[in-house]
């Protein structure tokens, strides 16, 4: 508790899953399974080879053996039976992040609070990982195209507008990046990418929407800053993909809670089409649930977009922007 790690840093680690195999060593020796500890050579925990002695019996005409048919571990000991663990591959669990340690889960990790900003996506392709931001785009509906990734940007997660074409995925497969952001991408490369080993998080979703402009600025901002992207998540559950940009906090600025209080005067990023990536105002809160253009009803705020129209958006539909 109260550790200080880095994003490449292991955390935590358990064996794979892995087979286990049952040795009827009493039946074997012709004892009793009551008889057996006198003549074992291992222990519940110990670790052994292939090959090595597992329980011995002295004889008239020498020794009765019993060896381990593969290398693994002892897990029990019951009944004139010996039970072994077959010795897998270590998973490794990486934080992803900088951040401290405030928190133990048994059996499934820590609690990592870190301090910078926060993006949540809008789809991404189950992927994880961190690099150094580089910023392809010098607008919010740039293209990235393979001719946009170097050599050099195997350290890099790309940031750009949107992708067109399947060979950009697969030169950057090649090339090794470590994550791409973008605002939007088809359905057809979505499905694509899904086989490909590095993260990708669309900010605005699945089409040809440009990237929402306050996120655009700040990926801008952290040029060439570590951001950690986590594209793991349940949407049936409301999670959503996350980009974390570790940054150290301000000495004497409090960081702004992450709850979702709305208030008049906000800036809201509106998720879902026919207004899918603009960027307006909040400035109307409803008590009560209020009938939607498809002839639902809906909790929801009225937000001012640029142009000057005012628009009632559900409040599944839309993101704060806090600051």
């Amino acid at each position: 508790m109260g550790q200080s790690v880095k994003p490449f840093q292991t955390i935590a680690r358990t064996l794979l899953k892995s087979d286990f195999h049952i040795l009827p060593v009493a039946e074997e020796l012709g004892i009793t399974p009551e008889a057996l500890p006198e003549y074992l050579q291992v222990a519940v925990g110990q670790t052994v080879d292939a090959g090595e002695l597992i329980a011995e019996k002295k004889r008239l005409l020498g020794r009765q053996r019993v060896v381990s048919p593969r290398e693994g571990v002892v897990v029990e000991i019951s009944n004139g039976r010996v039970m072994l663990q077959q010795r897998t591959d270590w998973y490794e669990l990486r934080a992803l992040m900088a951040g401290n340690v405030v928190n133990f889960i048994p059996d499934q990790g820590v609690v990592l609070e870190t301090s910078g900003s926060l993006i949540q996506g809008v789809w991404a392709n189950g992927q994880e990982g961190f690099g150094a931001l580089r910023n392809v785009a010098m607008a919010p509906d740039f293209s990235l195209t393979a001719d946009h990734i170097d050599d050099d940007d195997s350290e890099n997660i790309l940031v750009a507008g949107k992708i067109d074409r399947l060979d950009t995925l697969t030169q950057a497969e090649f090339v090794g990046v470590r994550g791409i952001i973008i605002g939007s991408m088809s359905a057809e490369l979505c499905q694509a990418s899904l086989s490909l080993t590095y993260p990708i998080i669309l900010t605005e979703g699945v089409g040809r929407q440009m990237m929402s402009l306050p996120i655009f600025e700040l990926l801008q901002e952290m040029e060439q800053k570590s951001a950690s992207l986590f594209g793991r998540y349940q949407a049936d559950e409301g999670q959503r993909p996350e980009i974390v940009i570790a940054q150290p906090a301000a000495v004497g600025i409090e960081a702004p809670k992450l709850v979702r209080s709305v208030k008049v005067g906000q800036k809201a990023r509106i998720l879902r089409a026919p207004y899918a990536s603009q960027v307006g105002e909040v400035v109307r809160l409803y008590q009560l649930a209020q009938k939607t253009p498809v002839n639902m009803t809906a909790h929801g705020v009225d937000v001012q977009l640029t142009d000057g129209q005012v628009v009632f958006i559900p409040g599944k539909n839309f993101d704060t922007i806090v600051s």
